[in-house]
């Protein structure tokens, strides 16, 4: 279409995969062939000790390194370690066999581009095989190895530090955050279920992660936003449901701690009985370097071989009632993070998915746990009907953004107390975009596709409005400290002083208030707390306090002359989207722990000493059924394709600049007004034979 985007049509399923693996070849190679290698465990082999960045990294605004991967030896060791192209291997049989047809016609598909295209195929292309996109997220996410990371720093802190964490469990890698939310026909202006989706994260590591597209296929029809190289439905919507994660704490793998014989390092006891290690033995070939040589030791516990599974997702993709997709939902195969569903039949569900272990009781999955007694081994697995889950609340709409599921709503009717304590709440935890989410939302009707363009796209912090007035208290009775300071100190302060916590582009208070409550942090921390909190209370400030935010004040000042020259900026003068060359003014923010539903993370631009945008909301994605079908609407940052020379590599950084969220051709009459190009393949032969 008019971005790039792929809308692949064909009679069979697969054949349409062929074409998706052939698209993909278009517009990511590069990025998705070094995944691959990496799923692979031969970056070393391939590249040496460190992997090169993306082709395109000059143009983008990735550090001039590969991020995840950089480390080849690690990232091989890590692949390995967990075995995860051999398990999805040996699980490519327990898929859907028409799902398994469809991702061998996506490497197929893949394949023939780069047959067709020599001159684009690196030398180094690894050997394709339909495990490898089955295999991608879980490298990506690597849910195993962030488990025991997080356990056993949770083990190294002290109880006090423990008890005062502000943040929730561990993350999710590169899915580390997210807004999503559905609204209840009853809700809408036109009776029609409201859905938004909205992954936080880095945009690119290595490569831009998410790739969307649209299927339809014989009984398919799909438009996702996954990603890359994965041919997964992990965001998006069918005709008939859309659904979006946000991350959350969650204990679906525990980390095992054993204690081993004396003078014998690979036995253990487990309840008295001796035990002995696996031991892999394992070479990590180093292109022109020396080999890495060791072994992985594995223990046994719990009799479970954890699946690397994606057949969920495509029977989610095949339903057509809501019974269809809970019974998908019930192989408890999915991401078990926040799942957030609306339906074309008026469905709005919060599910937290996955297989959850049964453990006994005393049991803390938050830290390490004794691996020589049964005391600690899990009791079964959760069954689909114990999962947490809210389906067609009175409320009206469901929205979550990382909290914690007891602070959904003002009073919520999720209460930890009625589920086992790993259940993974964290009782009381909330976050500024969910409370502004609670704002836009609770006890509000008629609300149109536009209105929901606009809470997407919403660049507020609540916490941040109450500044004003105190600015302006305090610049009132602090006059004579306000004449004293710089001639700039005057403007900066009447910024402060009607900045309503929006972060838009043309805000000039949004600015100084950052800078603002940055200096109060680095300079005056002891002070800022008791005054950020006094702000937060709507107590009245104290005297000292109200020189503290003048003075504070008169560094805003001296710091913008510093770093830009003057004082009079605007939010978009400073932070800026783009890539290749592109650069256009943006809104939306994080601020100190807060953040605006549209959350933006910046990097200081080397060349221009400005903010460029780098995370955040990254794909954001609003689906409206009406009583004529599902219509989408989309921003994918920065553009669908990372070749530079292509148009698509940062078109959408206008969008984002605009805050428009473009309407996704659902026809070919609709691709045909959107000035779509088409592309018609014929598939090989020997494709066809398999």
């Amino acid at each position: 279409d008019s971005v790039g985007m792929a809308h692949l049509y064909a009679d069979r399923e697969q054949d349409a995969f062929y074409g998706l693996g052939y698209a993909t070849g278009e517009d990511r190679l590069d990025q998705v062939l070094t995944w691959y290698v990496a799923v692979r465990g031969e970056l070393a082999a391939t590249f040496g000790t460190k992997t090169p960045p993306p082709g395109d990294a000059a143009s983008s605004n990735a550090a001039h390194g590969a991020g995840p991967l950089e480390d080849a030896v690690a990232s091989d060791i890590s692949a390995r370690r967990f075995q995860l192209l051999e398990i999805a291997r040996r699980n490519l049989s327990r898929l859907p066999p028409q799902h398994l047809r469809d991702l061998k016609a996506y490497i197929d598909g893949l394949g023939a581009y780069m047959r067709s295209h020599p001159e684009k195929t690196p030398a180094w292309a690894p050997r394709l095989e339909p495990a490898l996109p089955l295999a991608l997220l879980h490298l990506q996410v690597l849910e195993q190895a962030h488990a025991c990371e997080a356990r056993r720093a949770e083990d190294q802190r002290s109880a006090a530090s423990a008890a005062t964490a502000s943040a929730p469990g561990e993350s999710g890698g590169p899915l580390a955050g997210s807004n999503a939310w559905a609204l209840a026909g009853a809700r809408t202006a036109d009776g029609g279920v409201l859905f938004e989706s909205d992954s936080h994260g880095p945009i690119e590591a290595y490569g831009t992660i998410f790739y969307p597209y649209r299927i339809k296929a014989g009984a398919l029809d799909f438009t996702a936003f996954a990603p890359a190289g994965s041919a997964l439905f992990f965001f998006g919507y069918t005709p008939y449901f859309a659904w979006g994660v946000t991350e959350g704490p969650r204990y679906p793998a525990d980390c095992y701690r054993v204690t081993v014989e004396p003078g014998s390092p690979l036995q253990f006891r487990y309840d008295g009985r001796l035990q002995t290690m696996t031991v892999v033995p394992d070479t990590i070939v180093v292109k022109d370097g020396a080999p890495v040589r060791g072994s992985f030791e594995y223990t046994h516990h719990n009799g479970v071989t954890s699946p690397v599974g994606a057949g969920e997702y495509y029977l989610m993709a095949k339903a057509h009632s809501r019974s269809e997709f809970e019974a998908a939902l019930a192989q408890r195969d999915t991401y078990p993070a926040n799942l957030v569903i609306g339906g074309a039949d008026g469905s709005i569900m919060f599910i937290r998915p996955g297989r959850i272990p049964i453990r006994a009781p005393g049991v803390d999955p938050k830290r390490t746990l004794d691996g020589n007694h049964s005391t600690t081994a899990w009791r079964g697995i959760h069954s689909y009907a114990d999962a947490l889950k809210l389906i067609d609340p009175p409320q009206g709409y469901i929205a979550n953004t990382n909290s914690s599921p007891d602070m959904m709503y003002p009073v919520s009717p999720m209460k930890s107390a009625d589920y086992p304590e790993y259940f993974a709440f964290e009782p009381g935890y909330t976050n500024s975009r969910q409370q502004r989410l609670i704002e836009l939302l609770d006890g509000r009707s008629n609300i149109s596709v536009d209105d929901a363009r606009s809470i997407a796209t919403d660049e507020t912090i609540p916490d941040a409005r109450p500044w004003g007035a105190v600015i302006a208290a305090a610049a009132r009775d602090q006059a004579q400290l306000v004449a004293s300071g710089p001639p700039e100190l005057l403007s900066v302060l009447a910024d402060l002083t009607v900045f309503d916590g929006a972060f838009t582009k043309e805000s000039r208070g949004a600015l100084a208030y950052f800078e603002l409550r940055t200096i109060l942090r680095d300079q005056h921390a002891d002070a800022a707390d008791a005054l950020c909190a006094a702000v937060a209370a709507g107590h009245g400030i104290s005297a000292d306090q109200q020189r503290l935010l003048i003075e504070a004040g008169v560094e805003v000042v001296k710091r913008l002359r510093e770093l830009y020259g003057r004082t009079d900026l605007a939010w978009g003068d400073v932070h800026r989207v783009g890539r290749g060359g592109v650069d256009l003014p943006v809104g939306g923010a994080v601020s100190m722990h807060d953040a605006s539903l549209r959350a933006f993370l910046f990097a200081t631009d080397a060349a221009t000493g400005k903010q460029r945008l780098i995370g955040g909301q990254r794909v954001p994605f609003l689906v409206h059924f009406t009583a004529a079908g599902a219509q989408g609407y989309a921003q994918t940052l920065y553009g669908v394709s990372d070749d530079s020379a292509s148009p698509h590599f940062s078109d959408q950084a206008r969008l984002a600049s605009n805050k428009v969220l473009r309407s996704i051709p659902q026809s070919l009459a609709a691709l045909q007004r959107d000035s779509a190009t088409e592309t018609v393949l014929t598939i090989e032969a020997a494709a066809m034979a398999r």
